[in-house]
């Protein structure tokens, strides 16, 4: 009613709107009008309920029509940004990672806001301060709680002269900043120099020997004719929970990656890995790692190498630790690792040296390692949402690889991957390979020795446009 009344006092109005209707008739403009102040607030409020009601409707409409969905795309009302809308803290580091890829704003909403301490975690906004450092014109913001995250992603910037550094939260492991920040700094606008401080090794993230060793293979292969020589130092070991260890990372910067075909497993070659310790831990307590290790690996292939790697004094953080990283390398050069690293309860019942229950662990990262290498993939387990990235990221052609069985991880970032990228994975399973056998048992049962899969997408074609021609 205000709308209607607020129109009936503006002077000349119904005049007005027959010359509009006659004008319209004969093609013509009619006199320009210019509404009282009346009419002018009449006419704003109701246009603006128009507006939200529309716009509730929308997003109303969008939400019916995606059941069970938990990604809405919606405009923020104060900057007309639009906004990708996930809920809840799972795959954190993979939806800022992508956002910024794809030059994406997402508003993450309910980190655990039903949990008894809501909001983010003191290394998840590390994190945040670290894709700050090397982007420029980000926008960050978090309300009081720390329950809802706005992020919109800037320029991806990379190192400077003199390098960056960052102290990463004691929470998770230097694995945690590390992984994703080596898909985002091969697009950097200058090539990326930075120092990680932290805990280089613990039983949650992949240890610095896991991507120094693995990783880095695995980026490298997409490198084509420009070499992906990517640089990863241990400069201190750091164990869980305090840390104080220091990695020193030189990422190259590249034009574009290259499709991939990696489709060959190979059959392995060879095994090497690194027993360590630090801190006040004997150094001959990983003796019994090794032997058990080797029990098992030896009675397979002859070529098991595995070195030690002692870190005492300025070399070593204030915690104790000790671990081992196996690696298989294959006739094709596919890696695949496996790790075990020393948690409290370990280290407490084998603090005076190696026993039985050592190699009785070491055993146990070789069984680890065979697991990996049984399933027949291209990639281990751990490193198969990198190897979709990257995919995605190759230039307008198709890559595939022969994956074995999906992870947890690896479908929900395909999920995420369809969402920010629009890029859709076509899967299906894979062919036995010479000298595999796939058939049924007597009671019906399948037999699929690998279980692999053959992933096949069309990439997006990215380019690094910022980067700097030296």
């Amino acid at each position: 009613m205000a709308h209607r009344d607020s129109m009936a006092r503006g002077p000349g109005t119904v005049q007005q709107h027959k010359e509009r209707i006659k004008a319209a008739a004969k093609g013509t403009h009619a006199p320009q009008y210019k509404p009282s102040a009346a009419a002018s607030n009449g006419f704003m409020a109701a246009a603006s309920a128009a507006a939200a009601a529309s716009a509730s409707a929308a997003v109303a409409a969008k939400a019916a029509a995606t059941p069970m969905s938990d990604i809405v795309v919606v405009p923020d009302s104060a900057t007309r940004t639009e906004f990708v809308r996930f809920r809840g803290s799972t795959h954190f580091r993979e939806r800022l990672l992508c956002a910024t890829l794809a030059q994406r704003a997402i508003r993450i909403d309910d980190i655990r806001a039903m949990d008894e301490r809501p909001g983010l975690r003191n290394f998840e906004t590390s994190f945040l301060r670290l894709l700050d450092k090397v982007t420029n014109g980000s926008k960050i913001k978090i309300n009081s709680t720390g329950t809802v995250l706005k992020y919109t992603p800037g320029v991806i910037e990379g190192g400077h002269i003199l390098g960056v550094s960052h102290d990463c939260d004691t929470g998770r492991g230097i694995g945690y900043y590390l992984e994703p920040l080596l898909k985002l700094a091969l697009f950097t606008k200058r090539a990326l120099t930075i120092t990680l401080t932290g805990v280089t090794n613990d039983p949650t993230d992949p240890s610095v020997d896991v991507i120094r060793m693995v990783t880095t293979g695995v980026i490298r292969q997409f490198g084509g004719d420009e070499p992906l020589d990517i640089d990863v130092q241990i400069k201190k070991r750091g164990p869980a929970p305090i840390g104080g260890g220091e990695v020193v990372v030189r990422v190259p910067q590249v034009k574009a990656l290259r499709p991939i075909s990696l489709m060959d497993a190979g059959r392995v070659k060879r095994v090497r890995g690194v027993a360590w310790t630090s801190g006040k831990v004997p150094a001959g307590l990983v003796n019994g790692l090794i032997d058990g290790a080797k029990g098992t690996l030896l009675s397979l292939l002859p070529d098991v190498h595995i070195y030690t790697d002692h870190a005492k004094g300025k070399q070593a953080g204030p915690s104790p630790g000790w671990g081992m990283t196996l690696v298989a390398e294959s006739t094709s050069g596919v890696l695949l690792s496996s790790e075990v690293v020393a948690s409290e309860t370990l280290m407490g019942r084998n603090s005076g040296g190696g026993d039985v229950e050592l190699r009785d662990i070491g055993a146990k990262a070789a069984a680890l390692l065979l697991e990996e290498i049984a399933q027949g993939g291209v990639v281990d387990s751990a490193h198969q949402s990198t190897l979709l990235l990257l995919m995605i990221l190759c230039p307008e052609d198709v890559s595939r690889a022969r994956i074995g069985p999906l992870t947890p991880y690896a479908v929900e970032s395909l999920r995420l991957y369809r969402e920010l990228f629009g890029v859709q994975f076509k899967l299906t399973p894979d062919q036995p390979q010479p000298g595999e056998e796939d058939g049924q048992t007597e009671d019906g049962t399948e037999i699929n020795p690998t279980r692999t899969i053959v992933a096949k997408c069309l990439g997006v074609g990215y380019k690094n446009i910022a980067r700097r021609i030296a």
